[in-house]
């Protein structure tokens, strides 16, 4: 029976159903169920179940599909489409559905390929979902790997738990631990641990984040309705301690209208026109923490953190205030008590000049 098996597997699929059913079912009528074929018109037709199994849980069905499997038992492998599988030889619970998907995959377990050429060249590796034509195509040893679009994540040597989601996804991407959203998103991109979210393959997107560092930007504008709190409950802090001279060091920071040197720096997505600011260079000399560097060398600024500072720099100022206020009012009452001793005085005198 075996035997047969391997001789049958070379001929195409239609043709495989019709052969089986021919042969197992032609003419059988039962009580419920008629079973027949129609060679004639090459059409085959089945009520009721249809089981096919190479004897070790496994179903092949096309051209060539899992032709090199030495697998003797508990295989698992569900193969459709011509030459699906074709190199498989000892890997176990996979799934390749379409022409030469999973082609020159030999072994690893829980694999998913489903459409045309998806992971034809994924060698080893378990735990891959590739589903769209060529999806994971060029992808020879990976793991744990969730591909959904045409021709995405393709690029070969992909590495291990990447989430690509669009047509041409992470396309070119070799990194691991990526999440790419969207049609052509991180199409460019070649690092690790990298979040886009984006239509287009823009090294911009319009969300990039970096799961290394815990770096989120957005490039473009946010409105938001609700609330965005900052965790700063006293219950959460130790070592809390006032800011000190924040008035004299604010007074060293400018506060400046500028506009952004858009054809320097082209891939900085900055609104055009006149803007509002400081410069990070000065804050970062007065209050370092508050001042962040990329890779490139380029400083942030978390403008949200100068609230406590100014608060403060507000505090010192009006201490000054009260201060001047109360050396104003006791020179108001010296003054008085000096003109009402100059006007006793001249009294005195009049008297006495009487």
């Amino acid at each position: 029976m075996n035997s047969f098996i391997k001789t049958i597997k070379t001929q195409r699929m239609k043709d495989l159903l019709i052969l089986i059913i021919s042969m197992l079912f032609a003419g059988v009528t039962y009580s419920q169920y008629n079973y027949g074929v129609d060679v004639s018109a090459q059409d085959a037709r089945v009520e009721g179940k249809l089981n096919i199994d190479d004897g070790t849980n496994s179903i092949y069905i096309g051209r060539n599909a899992g032709v090199n499997n030495t697998i003797t038992s508990n295989g698992a492998n569900t193969l459709v489409g011509v030459e699906s599988g074709f190199d498989l030889t000892t890997g176990f619970s996979n799934t390749f559905v379409g022409y030469r998907s999973g082609f020159n995959f030999t072994s690893g377990t829980s694999n998913c390929a489903i459409g045309e050429l998806s992971g034809w060249n994924l060698q080893t590796g378990s735990n891959n979902t590739l589903l769209g034509v060529n999806a994971g195509y060029n992808v020879n040893s990976s793991w744990n790997n969730t591909i959904i679009g045409t021709s995405a994540g393709s690029a070969s040597g992909l590495g291990y738990d990447n989430v690509f989601i669009g047509f041409s996804a992470g396309n070119n991407n070799t990194g691991t631990a990526n999440i790419f959203i969207g049609s052509r998103a991180g199409q460019n991109e070649s690092g690790s641990n990298k979040l886009y979210i984006e239509n287009s393959k823009s090294s911009t997107p319009l969300i990039w984040g970096d799961f290394s560092t815990n770096d989120v930007r957005i490039n473009g504008d946010l409105c938001y309705t609700g609330t965005i709190g900052t965790c700063s409950d006293r219950n959460f802090k130790k070592k809390i301690t006032r800011i000190d001279n924040a008035l004299p060091k604010l007074l060293k920071i400018n506060g400046i209208k500028h506009e952004w040197r858009h054809d320097e720096f082209p891939n900085m997505v900055w609104k055009k026109g006149t803007e509002y600011g400081v410069i990070a260079q000065e804050v970062n000399e007065q209050f370092p923490e508050l001042v962040s560097k990329d890779d490139d060398g380029f400083l942030y600024v978390d403008y949200s953190k100068l609230t406590p500072i100014l608060i403060e720099a507000i505090r010192e100022q009006q201490d000054q205030i009260e201060r001047m206020q109360s050396k104003i009012s006791q020179i108001g009452i010296l003054s008085a008590k000096i003109e009402a001793l100059e006007n006793s005085e001249k009294k005195s005198d009049k008297i006495a000049s009487n």
